[in-house]
């Protein structure tokens, strides 16, 4: 009897570690490569080249790869241009689907769902995967373009908590929730933070952020509070993903240096002046081996200014680190409903900033009540018990 390998696309679109790449990468190393052959589209060359390469898999580059925005308003720059765009690069992509010729297309972000339609169109099942949290009272619109063609086009949906699980009405018959697994084999490098710092790195309190410079993790909220408000000489900030080049191609490199002439500053512009002042806060690139840092770290720092899922948040929590947070439902939900986290009020900067102290000042109460929920989240993001559940998904 022959055996037939299921050939699966994954549509991916960002090349660079973080946030879902974590999440693909992870997919790909829990596959059933037995019945499982899988094939990855990115948009562009970057280092999840690397990783992905240690799995021996074929990838394609698609230029044209494109998400709509995510909840943004119509009158904000660039949105509509990016939606023609993305509906615009729906013929290329079905002529890419001649070419590669599969089983399923599995889209690993919600926001590609224009995509859907052209799978539809050639009869190849798909998969798309609910990583977003859009509230269900904001740009209406747009929101419901996104739900008419999840439940139009999409034939399995894979939701990674309870609030995405139930972001769409009406498709419960075909959403299957799946954690995004923690998975921490492959994800070590030996990296001292007395080296990072050029000082004893024992006498130190580091805080960890890995929201690089992005305005929905709340980079520069993160360096505000931390360089203005928290002055103890033994803290740092180490943040995770962030360089300090300012974009200088282009139309929109012109305007943030026009506007930072003028003495206006853009959201990276504000980040990166309040780093270079303060000598406490070091940036690097983003690390798929993440492992030594939270070990190292005395606590981890998230500030969601749009709520969305936080897998750091997980990690560092079954990792044993403390961790301050945005209350959000994806936060309290992977925080064992706040047990195992401290939470503060969404977008309040001095609830975080008093989060912070309140760690400072009770740091092993909270530890020892981290290490107390950090069982109960290991079980959730589970790799066998999730990693099951995908490839029977995806197999069957």
């Amino acid at each position: 009897m022959i055996h037939i390998m299921k050939k699966i696309l994954f549509v991916h679109h960002v090349s660079e570690i973080g946030g879902a790449s974590y999440c693909l990468l992870n997919i790909i190393k829990g596959l059933d490569f037995n019945n499982i052959e899988p094939i990855i589209l990115l948009a562009r060359k970057g280092p999840i080249i690397n990783e992905l390469e240690k799995f021996n898999v074929k990838y394609y580059l698609f230029n044209e790869l494109l998400t709509v925005p995510y909840n943004l308003s119509l009158l904000k720059r660039g949105t509509l241009s990016t939606y023609f765009k993305v509906f615009q690069s729906c013929n290329s992509f079905s002529k890419l689907l001649d070419e590669i010729p599969v089983d399923a297309v599995y889209f690993n972000n919600v926001m590609l769902y224009p995509y859907l339609k052209v799978t539809a169109n050639k009869g190849i099942k798909s998969f798309i995967h609910i990583r977003e949290h859009w509230p269900k009272h904001s740009h209406m619109l747009q929101f419901s373009l996104l739900k008419k063609y999840v439940r139009k086009y999409a034939d399995d949906v894979v939701a990674i908590n309870e609030y995405s699980a139930h972001m769409i009405s009406g498709i419960q018959h075909k959403v299957t929730k799946i954690y995004d697994w923690i998975d921490f084999k492959d994800r070590y490098e030996e990296i001292s933070f007395s080296n990072i710092f050029d000082e004893d790195a024992t006498k130190l309190k580091v805080f960890l952020f890995t929201g690089g410079r992005s305005p929905i993790k709340g980079a520069t909220e993160v360096v505000d509070v931390f360089h203005n408000l928290i002055h103890d000489s033994d803290c740092r900030l180490l943040v995770l993903g962030a360089d300090l080049n300012i974009e200088s191609k282009g139309l929109v490199g012109m305007c943030k240096n026009l506007l930072h002439k003028i003495g206006i500053n853009t959201y990276a512009y504000k980040f990166i002046n309040i780093v270079k002042s303060d000598n406490r806060i070091k940036c690097l690139p983003s690390t798929y081996a993440i492992k030594h840092y939270l070990e190292q770290s005395y606590c981890m720092l998230s500030y969601y200014t749009i709520p969305h899922a936080n897998l750091a948040l997980a990690e560092a929590i079954v990792s044993g680190l403390v961790c301050v947070a945005a209350e959000t439902p994806e936060s309290i939900e992977y925080s064992n409903h706040s047990d195992g986290a401290v939470l503060f009020k969404f977008k309040s900067k001095k609830a975080f900033k008093n989060a912070i102290v309140s760690v400072m000042n009770n740091y092993d109460y909270y530890e020892d009540k981290v290490k107390l929920n950090a069982a109960y989240v290991k079980a959730i993001f589970d790799k066998d018990i999730n990693c099951k559940k995908l490839n029977e998904l995806l197999v069957k």
